[in-house]
């Protein structure tokens, strides 16, 4: 599989973040150019406070290389997952992909018998 150099992770240049490391972001959109795998989500510490900032209810990623947008929709999960080979590696050429969704993946949901939970998500693609 062969690695797009070409700049970092978004076309503003900005450098790739660190593993481990939480971030903040201002910017709703997200530019997929290189391999991506991410979750968005608050730092599990947060989520014991009474208010805190989560991550957001929905967001839309935008593909550099195809131009195309996806829209993701949560309820009920706290978390967004995305991970993609990026369209610029040769392997998968035009039948790249890109997988994202919501999940509770840093701090789990545990239901107990006769207890109840409610989730759902949204993916709206420019295709459809």
């Amino acid at each position: 599989m062969k690695r797009d150099d070409s700049g970092g992770w978004f076309s503003s240049g900005d450098e790739e973040p660190r593993q481990g490391v939480w971030v903040v972001k201002e910017n709703q959109y997200t530019i997929l150019k290189k391999k991506v795998s991410r979750v968005y989500a608050m730092p599990p510490k947060e989520r014991k406070k009474r208010i805190y900032s989560t991550a957001p209810s929905k967001f839309i990623t935008i593909d550099q290389y195809s131009g195309l947008g996806f829209r993701l929709v949560r309820l009920g999960f706290k978390d967004f997952y995305q991970c993609s080979p990026g369209g610029m590696y040769e392997k998968f050429g035009r039948d790249y992909f890109l997988c994202m969704g919501a999940a509770s993946m840093l701090v789990p949901v545990v239901v107990n018998p006769v207890e109840e939970w409610r989730g759902a998500q949204v993916i709206e693609h420019d295709n459809l």
